[in-house]
């Protein structure tokens, strides 16, 4: 809920107060579209209009409505809330942006105000010459960002505010061969693959993984900056569980760039698997990861003697060691 939030707010701020947008409605089976001035209010679309137009007559008997410019698409549930001078802040705004529109029509006597609560917005993205798909789903406050790729598989790709949370890719292989053979880097990982010629071919069957918890996931984190992976984040699912395994570059260390890959990526994950549980198990002498874990909100249940390793979870429900499914 927390990744839906935040980024719902980015897509608003860079929507801004108003737009020029097409408006369709519909009625028995009859669809009609034409352009309206849009003016947008702490989460609401707003616009003025003739009652006695057909659209009028149209959102009345159904309210259900959709907007689209560019490369926006918004569908939302229309209400009539009085006349457009009623509303101080619309009118401001409204009269700033289209004052044509304003001096003309505003103050006629038919003139009446609708406001649309959104129920799902759509974004079309365009990364590096790479198409996505931004969706926002209300209901379920779900955000979800896809790869839209014709013919061929979705790949991964999550953006923060400094990091980007992508495929593996060949390029990768030096920077991975370091850190995986770096004592600081390696002193707490267990079986991880270190050849050069094991990190080409583990790098080669994880260069189109999917986000689907069918299989487990390899996830380059790259700084913008630099423009390079500087770690990465091992996603394993079973059964309703998910198992995060990472590893950051020593040369990046202490910059919070672990947190905050960790933080997005499983509040992204969250929210598209709300049935699913996680875990990660440590070192008990790893004291970084696990003071990380904490700041991330998973509960320390203890040390697992069958893993050798301190437990710690996340959303999980109550009796789930007792249920036996940690072994």
């Amino acid at each position: 809920m927390k990744i839906f939030k935040e980024k719902l707010n980015d897509f608003y701020a860079e929507f801004g107060d108003s737009k020029i947008m097409v408006l369709s409605s519909a009625y028995e089976n009859k669809v009609s579209s034409r352009m309206m001035s849009i003016v947008f209010i702490n989460g609401r679309f707003y616009f003025q209009t003739d009652k006695n137009f057909r659209k009028y007559e149209q959102i009345i008997s159904n309210p259900n409505i959709a907007l689209c410019a560019d490369n926006v698409q918004i569908e939302g549930v229309c209400k009539e809330v009085g006349k457009p001078s009623d509303n101080i802040k619309f009118i401001k705004i409204f009269k700033k942006k289209y004052e044509g529109s304003y001096e003309k029509y505003s103050n006629l006597k038919d003139e009446v105000l609708f406001e649309i609560s959104p129920v799902y917005i759509e974004r079309w993205l365009y990364i590096d010459n790479i198409s996505y798909i931004e969706k926002f789903e209300f209901e379920k406050q779900r955000y979800t960002i896809d790869r839209y790729d014709v013919g061929e598989k979705s790949k991964l790709f999550l953006e923060t505010d400094r990091l980007i949370l992508r495929n593996v890719k060949p390029a990768d292989v030096d920077i991975m061969y370091d850190y995986r053979n770096n004592e600081i880097c390696s002193k707490y990982q267990r079986d991880q693959t270190k050849t050069r010629e094991g990190l080409i071919n583990l790098i080669n069957e994880h260069t189109e993984d999917e986000l689907s918890l069918k299989d487990n996931v390899i996830i380059a984190v790259e700084l913008k900056e630099i423009q390079e992976m500087i770690g990465e984040i091992v996603v394993m699912p079973s059964e309703k569980t998910i198992s995060l395994g990472y590893t950051f570059s020593y040369k990046h260390h202490r910059k919070g760039y672990a947190y905050e890959a960790l933080y997005f990526l499983i509040g992204f994950l969250h929210n598209k698997y709300p049935e699913f549980e996680f875990i990660c198990f440590t070192e008990k002498e790893n004291i970084a990861s696990m003071n990380l874990l904490k700041k991330l909100g998973y509960e320390h249940l203890g040390y697992l003697e069958s893993k050798s390793s301190e437990v710690f979870v996340k959303y999980m429900e109550k009796g789930y060691v007792h249920r036996g499914k940690i072994n």
